[in-house]
């Protein structure tokens, strides 16, 4: 008779394989389950780990912070983290790095397991440290779900910004991707960008335009940067490029303050502050200061308010319409664009679109 192993037994085989990097992708799956419903044993897999890493000879005794930057290398490089491609993503360490888990098999879920213990302990030991509070952000913003933030907007009376915001802006992001929605009075408009960086907008139900990033007047362009929310490249270009200090948030967050370098001037950021939610990793509450050229200094709150399941449609301008709808681009009716804009925001959008005898402002 074949012995049945326990569930136990099968928890740690299921451990074991993941540390020395044979565990396959159904396998993953099962051991996410078990880590998902039990905490204890989610908490023996970071026990392992820790042991593995301490007895490496690559990797010494490399603090937690150390071991954090391994488990979420993929979901903190480039633009794309692994979690947000497949929820059974295969996590690769650097190859300095790499030892047992070099053709780590586990899903990116595990890493997010992994990072929500370790940051525990660090809570519990009071020595929780700004980029670890970042980078389990990150991990956290990967996963897929939906967040809305209201915006609020202050801004210096200095420059023609060539566009009043309404009061009533709801931004949805999912990792790197975000939309829209102004609402003023009764009108109610959406934009986004395309892979492209071209940014689409709504008007009405039924019509939607496309205006390329080479064509983009002044007031466009700022209307991009006050409301853009890629919190993926955006966290990953605070650890990057900023000096990060940590400090007690309100209402059981951490509250992380951002100051670029003075190598990197991206978005013209002056400061940034980051309230992350304790228990959740979640980014509740940030705060972007900038200094446009030729806009002036600028305040933009985003304040988290929902959390939901993606309507993937609604990252294009195609899920804000009704058929029959048209799509108005560069190539289809580029006159016609500028003059629905002027039609809809009032005179002053007739700088939101450059032409040809226009020189760029």
């Amino acid at each position: 008779m074949n012995h049945q192993p326990t569930p136990d037994e099968r928890t740690r085989r299921l451990i074991a394989e993941l540390i020395d990097g044979e565990l396959s992708v159904t396998d993953a799956a099962e051991l996410n389950q078990h880590l998902k419903s039990d905490p204890k044993q989610a908490e023996q897999v970071v026990d392992q780990l820790l042991l593995d890493s301490l007895l490496s000879e690559e990797l010494g005794s490399e603090s937690l912070t150390a071991l954090v930057d391994l488990v979420s290398n993929d979901t903190t490089s480039g633009g794309t983290s692994q979690s947000a491609k497949s929820p059974t993503s295969v996590l690769r360490f650097p190859r300095s790095k790499r030892r047992l888990w070099q053709s780590l098999g586990g899903a990116a879920v595990v890493a997010a397991i992994v990072v929500a213990f370790v940051m525990g302990r660090w809570e519990s030991t009071a020595l929780a440290d700004a980029a670890t509070v970042v980078r389990a952000a990150m991990v956290t913003h990967a996963e897929p779900v939906e967040r809305v933030y209201i915006v609020q907007t202050e801004r210096s009376a200095t420059g023609d910004a060539g566009f009043n915001p309404p009061r009533d802006v709801r931004v949805a992001t999912q990792g790197d991707r975000f939309y829209v929605e102004m609402n003023q009075g009764e009108r109610r408009w959406y934009w986004g960008l395309d892979a492209d960086g071209a940014i689409w907008l709504t008007m009405g139900p039924r019509r939607a335009i496309v205006v390329d990033q080479d064509e983009c007047g002044l007031p466009l362009q700022y209307i991009s940067n006050l409301y853009t929310l890629n919190l993926e490249s955006l966290l990953q270009n605070f650890l990057k490029h900023c000096t990060l200090s940590h400090a007690e948030g309100p209402g059981a967050t951490h509250s992380i303050t951002a100051t670029p370098r003075r190598r990197w001037n991206g978005g013209w950021l002056r400061k940034a502050t980051i309230e992350v939610d304790r228990e959740t990793k979640a980014v509740r509450r940030l705060v972007i200061e900038r200094d446009i050229p030729q806009h002036g200094a600028s305040t933009v709150t985003f304040t988290l308010v929902d959390s939901r399941t993606p309507d993937e449609s609604k990252y294009r301008p195609e899920g804000h319409l009704t058929e029959p709808f048209r799509l108005l681009t560069r190539e289809t009716q580029p006159d016609k664009r500028r003059e629905l804009m002027t039609n809809w925001f009032g005179p002053t959008a007739e700088r939101w679109i450059k032409t040809p005898e226009t020189k760029p402002q």
